[in-house]
């Protein structure tokens, strides 16, 4: 024989309800949540999925060369959704359909969905650098006006096209670009508009400097160096009187033409005008450690084995592919 407590006895005996009474109510607690039925997608909502899917396409068709791979993506998922449309229970094939389309429109997804693309888009912007036909141009930099970190890329034959990334806000942000050959570009990057550059037409030629030694102190040219401001200095002599800094470019017609009518002026004869003429032609080249921009002010000079100066000149770099610069000497 069993003994329970009179609470236990209580507790068993109101389990089990009276004759002609109904069962008591469940406890809502312990009732597991329905299932979230789809219901029918609204027009509205819907068309709010397809804008937002037409907007992120085109921005990242517009920032990025991945317009490709978007497309063989988009072919993909079209050839497995026809594949399991043709092959694979339509009854669950097209429950699933329903169910994704019905998730993808909620509020709770497209809010965010939204919200994360105009923060996104008002914040982030690119700039693309193609060669457009420029040739091999090498390295290519972007950076940030007053800043000294740059980004780097390179432009080759096989590769003519580079993208950078950048911060930026809505009242733009000042960046520069560098290309080897070029002078250095300055512009504002604003969001949503990428900023495209093509390197060929819409860069201007970066000046090549042609420093010469004077046609008078020849005689003190051997052994002598010729110095430009921020750049090792160039020994030069009778036979090589003259340093191009920047890029390697032929000597115009009418530079030339210039020469001879500036020794010509001096009266020299015959054989010293070709002399000379030939060590200003054979000019030995120089890359200085920055880029040469048009409106730099700059000074030169020639300077002698034992460190004295014979000639100098300040100079303002101008706009013509290459700029003859005639080193001065004191009367």
């Amino acid at each position: 024989m069993s003994l329970q407590s009179p609470s236990a006895a209580a507790g068993a005996a109101g389990d089990v309800a009276p004759a002609g009474e109904a069962a008591p109510p469940p406890n809502p607690a312990s009732v597991p949540p329905p299932k979230p039925v789809p219901e029918p997608v609204g027009p509205l909502r819907f068309a709010a999925l397809i804008v937002l899917v037409l907007l992120v396409n085109a921005w990242i068709v517009a920032h990025t060369d991945l317009d490709a791979a978007i497309g063989a993506i988009i072919e993909v998922v079209v050839a497995v959704v026809a594949a399991a449309a043709e092959f694979g229970p339509k009854r669950y094939v097209h429950r699933f359909g329903r169910q994704v389309l019905w998730r993808l429109t909620q509020r709770e997804v497209l809010i965010p969905a939204y919200a994360i693309f105009l923060i996104g888009g008002s914040v982030i912007s690119s700039v693309a650098v193609y060669s457009a036909g420029a040739g091999e141009i090498g390295s290519v930099k972007v950076g940030s006006e007053g800043s000294k970190r740059f980004t780097e890329e390179k432009l080759t034959a096989a590769d003519p096209d580079a993208h950078f990334y950048r911060f930026t806000n809505p009242f733009g942000r000042p960046l520069y670009l560098e290309v080897r050959g070029y002078a250095r570009h300055s512009f504002d990057l604003y969001p949503w508009f990428p900023r495209r550059i093509r390197v060929a037409r819409d860069l201007a030629l970066s000046p090549s400097l042609l420093i010469r030694v004077p046609d008078h102190v020849f005689a003190l040219a051997t052994g002598a160096s010729i110095e430009l401001q921020g750049c090792p200095a160039v020994a030069v002599s009778d036979r090589e009187a003259s340093v191009l800094f920047g890029e390697p470019r032929p000597i115009p017609d009418p530079l030339l033409a210039a020469f001879n009518r500036e020794l010509a002026a001096e009266q020299e004869p015959a054989d010293t005008t070709a002399k000379r003429i030939e060590a200003w032609l054979a000019a030995l080249p120089a890359r200085p450690p920055f880029s040469i921009t048009p409106g730099m002010r700059l000074r030169a000079r020639l300077v002698g084995p034992d460190g004295g100066e014979i000639a100098s000149r300040e100079f303002i770099v101008g706009e013509e592919p290459i700029q003859d610069i005639r080193l001065l000497t004191r009367k």
